[in-house]
């Protein structure tokens, strides 16, 4: 239903999940929204870093952030960072020194 609606008004846009972040109940997604401009046809992207709350399987909550570091502080994991491991994709989560 949302694809379609948002098809109407915009139908290039489309999301791409690049990275999902679990920790504990939470999930912090990174996720490239791309469009191509009706009349310039200029392809355009943005990142936008989604902090999921789930309880009993279900998100409860979601807030959207600029920011991978106000995402994971979101989520608890102030003065942690996210970096990628090798080429399979995943994250591992480190404390800052």
């Amino acid at each position: 239903m949302v694809r379609k609606l948002v098809s109407h008004f915009a139908p290039n846009y489309r999301l791409d999940v690049v990275e999902l972040i679990p920790v504990n109940d939470t999930v912090v997604a990174a996720v490239d929204h791309r469009g191509i401009g009706r009349r310039s046809g200029v392809e355009v992207t943005t990142r936008y870093y989604n902090a999921y709350w789930i309880r009993q399987h279900k998100i409860v909550r979601l807030e959207l952030y600029r920011e991978r570091s106000e995402a994971l502080q979101a989520v608890g994991l102030s003065g942690y960072a996210c970096r990628r491991r090798g080429h399979d994709d995943l994250s591992v989560v480190t404390r800052d020194r």
